[in-house]
């Protein structure tokens, strides 16, 4: 899972200007998904794809996940699988917490660092401060190093030490998240602290090297007919990003908007021999990826456990399966995040249409939401459209924003007494 990488982004899906041969080639040769949705930011978005929820249901605060969540993690190991988590963290706690979710081994970055601990490694790419199953990384261990390779060699060897038994690794990615800087293509990257947009083109380059990496390493070892790997994105594009598409068109990420652009996210889902090359428009959010991976290992969910997603493996697999009607987002950023708070709210995908809980209607076509398509039932069609999505949308139970404010307020308040 890519982090802040829109669709738009990945020569397969039309971008102009960066060089994704991995990726396309992943699609071209798997299922590639034109309408996946997942939440406009990072925090909610892995709370949902890590329990198949929706966010009303469990999202408590930007940040932080509820230690006692059942995560997929958790469903992997109970069913005997050896369980990893490799990237960006970003939910709060500690080593126990993520052990607690349901991984064995973990190497992450974005995590809580003790106060008395004294590092000169800091950030995510050069010189990063990292994780790994239980300490910091020592300084020596990743001066001169990338964030991101160190991180790719953790899969690798967890790879190399579980091959012989099932394993799930949920691999949330660093890249390409700002800030912008260069990465090791450039001889000069250690030396340069110049953070500028212009280096974003390397870093969705560098991913898909990564990917690429990551699949000649499980092809020398002969699992790929044994491994199914899906790639997607957290949310849209960083909001200073603007592609230039093959079509013409020019896309600028919506990060932390509820627009298309800020929540339409590549989907790819590769199984050698076992998924035909197509592409498909059926809908998808990020509900939906747990349910789809538990079908893929034949796992069943514990009784009482709620899920809001449907699988979509029998599409991966080359059946019809049962696509969505509509694909579904409930977004709350956190209170002091100022830029996003105004843009919390609920919005439904169906029909070719975008409907928000305010009842404002988008074609989807519409990536930034700047035609308002008028209550009028002039158009038949579209106001029995718009009636059925009316219909969708109080199925959910009544939710006060403003209240859910004050709610993370305390929340938070909580958690900080809680810190060490």
């Amino acid at each position: 899972m890519a982090d802040d990488m829109g669709q738009e982004c990945l020569g397969t899906y039309g971008s102009k200007v960066y060089k994704t041969p991995n990726l396309d080639r992943l699609a071209e040769d798997g299922v590639k998904f034109n309408n996946c949705f997942a939440t406009p930011l990072c925090s909610p978005s892995r709370v949902s794809i890590m329990t198949g929820k929706y966010n009303y249901r469990n999202y408590e605060v930007f940040l932080h996940i509820d230690p006692d969540e059942i995560t997929f993690g958790n469903l992997f190991k109970d069913a005997g699988y050896s369980t990893a988590i490799a990237g960006k963290w970003q939910l709060g706690g500690d080593g126990e917490t993520i052990k607690s979710l349901g991984f064995d081994e973990y190497c992450v970055n974005n995590i809580g660092k003790p106060k008395e601990l004294i590092r000169e490694a800091n950030g995510r790419y050069a010189f990063p401060l990292m994780y790994q199953n239980g300490r910091f990384l020592d300084d020596d261990e990743v001066r001169n190093k990338y964030g991101p390779d160190i991180i790719l060699d953790f899969v690798c060897d967890f790879i190399d030490k579980k091959k012989n038994k099932p394993f799930f690794i949920y691999y949330p990615m660093i890249l390409v998240h700002s800030p912008f800087v260069p990465t090791p293509n450039r001889k000069d990257w250690l030396q340069t602290e110049e953070k500028d947009p212009k280096y974003f083109s390397d870093m969705v380059e560098y991913t898909d090297q990564i990917v690429g990496r990551l699949l000649n390493h499980l092809g020398e070892r002969d699992l790929l007919a044994n491994t199914l790997i899906i790639f997607t994105a957290d949310n849209g594009t960083h909001r200073s990003i603007t592609t230039s598409m093959n079509s013409g068109e020019k896309i600028t990420g919506e990060k932390g908007m509820l627009t298309d652009a800020g929540l339409r996210v590549p989907l790819i889902a590769s199984y050698q021999g076992k998924s035909p090359s197509r592409e498909l428009d059926d809908l998808i959010d990020f509900s939906d990826i747990l349910p789809t991976i538990l079908q893929a290992a034949n796992i069943k969910s514990s009784e009482g456990f709620v899920m809001d997603g449907r699988s979509f493996y029998p599409q991966i697999i080359g059946r019809k399966g049962r696509p969505r009607k509509w694909a579904f987002c409930h977004y709350d950023p956190e209170t002091w995040f100022s830029d996003f708070n105004d843009h919390a709210g609920r919005v439904l995908m169906m029909d070719g249409y975008r409907m928000y809980h305010d009842g404002r209607l988008f074609s989807m076509d519409d990536r930034l939401n700047e035609n308002q398509l008028p209550q009028s039932s002039d158009d038949q069609q579209r106001a029995a459209i718009r009636n059925e999505m009316e219909a969708v949308i109080a199925t959910f139970p009544d939710y006060d924003f403003d209240k859910k404010i004050e709610e993370m307020k305390e929340i938070r308040k909580k958690i900080k007494a809680n810190q060490p």
